[in-house]
C-alpha cells in the first residue's frame, strides 16, 4: 500500500489526477475509505462526519469533476457518469490502493458502484447515502421526477442559476433558508459555475442505472432518509430488492443532505456499518 507520502489532510497537487480533483487523504492508520460528494457539493461537505472517522481509518476525499478546476471540465467527456467512476479509479490506480472501502453521497453512489463493477477487488464495501439508479419515474417504477419536472429545473437554472438555488437549497436540505446546512449547500452550490452545474444536472437527472444493479457483487449497504426532494423511499425499497444481499436502514432525518444537517447520525450509522 503507498500512501506514505501523504501529509495529513494536505492536497495532493503534485500528482496528476490526485491533483486535478483535489485529493486529501486524512488519517494515519486503518482501512481506506473513500469519502465521495454528489451534485453540488465537494469533498468539503464530509466535513463534520470527518472527524469520526479519522482515529480508526484512512479517508481519501476528491472532488468530482466541475466542483474543482473549472477549466478541466468538459461538457461532451462528462456527459455520462462513467466518467465520474473512471477519474475515481484513475485516482485510486495513482494513490497505489488495492481495496478500500467507499462511502458515496447521491450520484457518489452510482460513480461508486460502476467503478465497483469495473474493479471488484478494489471495493471491499460500498456504502450508499441518499442514492438512486434512475430519477425519472418510468411506469411502475417511482423515481421522484416526471420530465417536465426536470425540464423545468434545467429552464430554471439556465435563466436565473443564482435564484434557482434560493429555492432549490431548502427543498433539498429540507430546512429553512435560514439554517447552517441549506447556507452551506447554497454556498457550494454557487461555487459551481452556473454551465457545469447545468450539465452536470442534465448528466445525472437522466441517467438510469437499473439494469446495472443486479450485476452488483460488492457488500453494498443502503442509507435512506425521510422526504427526500431527490430520492423518494421507494427508491431507496428498489435498490435493496435489486441489489444482491444488500441492506437498506432508514435514517430518522429529512433531505438530500443528512451529512450536512444530522452529522452525528451519519457518523454512527457509518461506523457501525464500516465495522
Amino acid at each position: 500500500m503507498a500512501l506514505t507520502y501523504v501529509s495529513e489532510g494536505v492536497p495532493l497537487a503534485g500528482l496528476d489526477w490526485c491533483g486535478r480533483h483535489r485529493v486529501t487523504v486524512t488519517g494515519t492508520k486503518g482501512p481506506l475509505v473513500v469519502l465521495q460528494h454528489g451534485f453540488g457539493t465537494d469533498q468539503s461537505c464530509w466535513h463534520k462526519v470527518l472527524p469520526s472517522l479519522t482515529d480508526d481509518y484512512r479517508i481519501i476525499r476528491m472532488d468530482l469533476a466541475g466542483a474543482s478546476s473549472p477549466e478541466a471540465f468538459d461538457a461532451r467527456q462528462y456527459d455520462q457518469i462513467d466518467a465520474y467512476a473512471d477519474d475515481l479509479l484513475r485516482v485510486l490506480h495513482e494513490l497505489e490502493v488495492e481495496e478500500c472501502l467507499y462511502i458515496g453521497a447521491s450520484v457518489g453512489c452510482m460513480v461508486g458502484m460502476l467503478a465497483a463493477l469495473s474493479q471488484p477487488s478494489m471495493f471491499t464495501k460500498l456504502i450508499f447515502i441518499a442514492g438512486s439508479p434512475r430519477y425519472l419515474n418510468d411506469g411502475a417504477y417511482t423515481g421522484g421526477f416526471e420530465q417536465s419536472d426536470l425540464d423545468g429545473l434545467y429552464a430554471a437554472m439556465h435563466n436565473d442559476y443564482q435564484g434557482w438555488i434560493s429555492g432549490f437549497a431548502p427543498l433539498a436540505v429540507r430546512s429553512v433558508p435560514q439554517s447552517a446546512a441549506v447556507k452551506e449547500f447554497s454556498e457550494s452550490l454557487f461555487r459551481y459555475r452556473p454551465d457545469i452545474a447545468l450539465s452536470m444536472a442534465r448528466t445525472i437527472f437522466q441517467s438510469d442505472f437499473r439494469a446495472h444493479l443486479p450485476l452488483l457483487q460488492t457488500p453494498t449497504v443502503l442509507l435512506q432518509t425521510k422526504n427526500d426532494i431527490a430520492v423518494p423511499e421507494a427508491v431507496g425499497e428498489y435498490l435493496r430488492q435489486h441489489i444482491r444481499d444488500s441492506k437498506l436502514e432508514l435514517l430518522p432525518v429529512e433531505g438530500h443532505f443528512p451529512h450536512l444537517v444530522a452529522p452525528d447520525l451519519v457518523a454512527g450509522a457509518l461506523r457501525r456499518h464500516l465495522a
